[in-house]
């Protein structure tokens, strides 16, 4: 006597007769149909039941919208990301940062910021694979002022990028700046021959011209011995004050090396990040965690 199914079993599409081949065919392809699952109550997502060996086929894009965001929206400054995350912003958002590893005086470590949209929370875990990041990247004028920090520059060069970059000087002011990168600029052909620290604060460079007669005419020079500069550090961000202490240098003929030291440019960097940080706090009404996302859920 056959054994009968359980109730609410549903029928076979196959039966022993007339080939166990043709059954199993059959019973594979009924298996390969698309069937749906709940993803929400009101939403469902297609899938596939396949033979192990098989390709299995996401039928998400057949759909009119995908199930979930997905991705990483990647903004170049502060205020977009602040926009992104105000579209999108949700019980589940949750905002990282990076700030700068200091070693010896220098920044060893890039800030950032994540924002992951979907991410885990005390009640539920998520698949944290909508984000959104912004690297900080540096601006220009810092990037140009951090190449030659510490750099011996010849006289001329040293004079060509102070006349390049004299309106991001706010002391002296940037006439009187442009004025000292002329004066050294025009002093060319000399032989340096001494250095006075003047009680302003200024140092004085003694020259005689070599061009002309042995006995040529002499002069002086005089440039400040701190200077401060006021740039954005990010790009599209605020402007920061930094001070510099003007270096020089006397060869044994008479040659002219200058150059700059930024004084603790680590510290307008965290300045900096930590504005950056209050900013999108204040703005998007969300903490920042001092730390990295967890991974993307596979």
């Amino acid at each position: 006597m056959a054994t009968q199914p359980p109730p609410g079993t549903p029928p076979s599409t196959f039966s022993p007769i007339p080939g166990i081949f043709d059954d199993a065919l059959a019973a594979g392809g009924a298996l390969s149909q698309p069937r749906a699952i709940k993803a929400t109550p009101d939403s469902s997502k297609p899938f596939q039941v396949v033979p192990r060996g098989w390709v299995i086929n996401d039928l998400e894009k057949l759909m009119p919208a995908p199930q979930r965001r997905t991705g990483i929206v990647q903004v170049m400054d502060v205020g977009s990301f602040i926009a992104v995350i105000t579209d999108y912003k949700n019980e589940a958002t949750r905002l990282y940062g990076i700030k700068p590893t200091v070693v010896r005086g220098q920044a060893t470590q890039d800030p950032t910021m994540t924002a992951v949209f979907d991410d885990n929370n005390g009640q539920a875990a998520a698949w944290g694979q909508f984000r959104a990041f912004y690297p900080m990247p540096l601006s220009f004028e810092w990037n140009e002022w951090s190449a030659r920090n510490g750099k011996p520059q010849s006289q001329e060069d040293f004079a060509l990028f102070m006349e390049d970059r004299y309106l991001d000087v706010i002391e002296p002011s940037a006439a009187d700046m442009l004025e000292v990168s002329r004066s050294i600029s025009a002093v060319r052909g000399v032989s340096f021959k001494k250095v006075v620290h003047l009680t302003s604060g200024s140092n004085q460079f003694s020259y005689e011209d070599t061009i002309q007669a042995s006995a040529g005419p002499t002069g002086t020079i005089t440039v400040p011995e701190l200077f401060k500069i006021a740039v954005p550090v990010f790009q599209g961000g605020g402007r920061f004050a930094v001070k510099a202490r003007l270096r020089y240098r006397l060869d044994n003929n008479g040659r002219l090396s200058l150059w700059f030291d930024l004084i603790e440019p680590h510290r307008v960097i965290e300045e900096a990040v930590n504005d950056v940080w209050n900013q999108v706090s204040a703005s998007t009404m969300l903490p920042v965690v001092n730390g990295v996302p967890a991974a993307e859920r596979k």
